[in-house]
């Protein structure tokens, strides 16, 4: 890792594009015999072969990760994550979730930077319909609301960060969509409220965007929670 780093950050941004090449282009002949969760599918021999890239991969992208401060080195690693979510089945991936988690929160936490919030959209629109990943994916939006939140105390800090609104209330607003029984009773979900009410006053679309569709989200649960007679928000 320590000859990547050294090699500045555009080599480090160049072998990330490579590996983002291998993952989207490469074809693997499905008559490849794959043994375990990944089934027999069509696809499946692809699958196994990008989680077993990835994971062998995943010490030095966490390493170099930590160097990538700027915007555009950040989009590029989570165009990454976006390929090897998209092209994987959920259960295929499923091993390295945790460790995608992880990995965007820290990361995110380091650089503040918006890339990591839309892939932590990705892995909700993946993983949110799986019960078993509930309750990771309510941490990862609250530890990631928690970041954010630290750094927008005023209309100021919403202001020069018109992106980070954006991004991190599509995520809320994927969060009401897919797992909404567990993320409206955790303490983060007010703050989001509270903030979501705040940032309508922006003058930016993008963040308005993001705003609104959260906003909408939430009281299209609560009107399908009014509607079946269910005010409390348990849905069993």
């Amino acid at each position: 890792a320590s000859n990547h780093c050294a090699a500045g950050p555009k080599h480090v941004v160049a072998e990330i594009e490579r590996l983002t090449a291998v993952i989207r282009f490469l074809n693997v002949p499905d008559e490849v015999q794959v043994s375990g969760p990944y089934g027999h599918a069509p696809g499946t021999a692809r699958g196994k072969f990008i989680v077993d890239l990835m994971t062998k991969c995943w010490p030095l992208l966490d390493s170099i990760s930590l160097h990538l401060k700027d915007f555009n080195s950040v989009e590029k690693l989570c165009r990454l994550h976006k390929y090897c979510l998209k092209i994987c089945s959920a259960e295929a991936y499923k091993p390295l979730i945790e460790n995608l988690r992880s990995h965007l929160v820290r990361n995110y936490k380091h650089s503040k930077q918006s890339p990591y919030l839309y892939a932590a959209s990705n892995c909700v629109s993946v993983y949110g319909s799986d019960p078993s990943c509930a309750q990771l994916l309510t941490e990862m939006i609250c530890e990631l609301g928690q970041i954010s939140f630290e750094s927008l105390k005023s209309m100021e800090d919403l202001r020069n960060h018109p992106d980070v609104i954006e991004e991190l209330f599509f995520l809320g607003d994927k969060m009401i969509q897919c797992c909404p029984q567990s993320f409206i009773p955790c303490p983060m979900f007010l703050p989001f409220l509270q903030c979501a009410a705040v940032g309508m006053k922006l003058d930016h679309r993008d963040a308005n965007r993001g705003t609104l569709a959260f906003l909408d989200s939430v009281f299209s649960f609560g009107l399908t929670l009014h509607g079946n007679g269910n005010v409390n928000g348990n849905s069993g």
